[in-house]
């Protein structure tokens, strides 16, 4: 019984491990592009700060920053791959 489960789960672990390797990728990329786009938004709150005329950016501006810092969005992200891996391990282990 404990093998048929297995060649019948083999294409969907598979699939996974595809899958997986793809979201790892693009989080590699975006994350980087993240990172650059954090600095931008830091360096147009501090603009911000000591500038009355671009006042207004100061708030948004930082809120931004944290979410493409990496303890935003980025975290989520590794967390959500993170429990894919877990649940693949698991089926691959059945």
């Amino acid at each position: 019984m404990r093998k048929i489960f297995k060649i019948i789960s083999m294409p969907a672990v598979f699939s996974l491990d595809i899958l997986l390797a793809i979201a790892k990728g693009i989080l590699y990329v975006a994350g980087g592009i993240m990172n650059l786009l954090t600095i931008l938004c830091l360096i147009a709150g501090v603009i911000g700060m000591t500038n009355e005329l671009y006042s207004f950016m100061i708030i948004p501006s930082l809120i931004s920053a944290f979410l493409l810092s990496p303890f935003g969005i980025q975290l989520v992200l590794i967390y959500l791959t993170a429990n894919v891996e877990l649940f693949r391990d698991w089926i691959r282990e059945i």
